[in-house]
């Protein structure tokens, strides 16, 4: 085999811009969902959603095992303005209204 040259009758495949080779990347696999604090709020905020009234913070223990864990998404959510502790009690929540 012999060096190639401009007279070659050898066809040659190449790989432009558009090829699947080209815009090929890694392939991520995406976040669990479970075990999440985006999991766990939302575990937190339908459980005041479906509560008649507002809920004591024991409440939420269940929720995650995680030391400090609902706490401080607890005062995540008051901060962003979802949840609301009530004004006489700060150890009971409900939904911002």
């Amino acid at each position: 085999m012999g060096a190639w040259s401009t007279d070659s009758k050898t066809n040659v495949a190449t790989m432009g811009v558009d090829d699947f080779r080209s815009n090929e990347g890694a392939v991520r696999r995406g976040q669990g969902y479970e075990g999440t604090d985006r999991k766990v709020r939302g575990d937190i905020l339908q459980r005041l959603r479906d509560a008649p009234n507002s809920l004591p913070r024991q409440e939420f223990d269940d929720i995650d095992p995680a030391e400090g864990r609902i706490d401080r998404l607890l005062h995540a959510l008051i901060t962003e303005g979802f949840v609301e502790p009530l004004p006489n009690n700060g150890n009971r929540f409900r939904l911002t209204r």
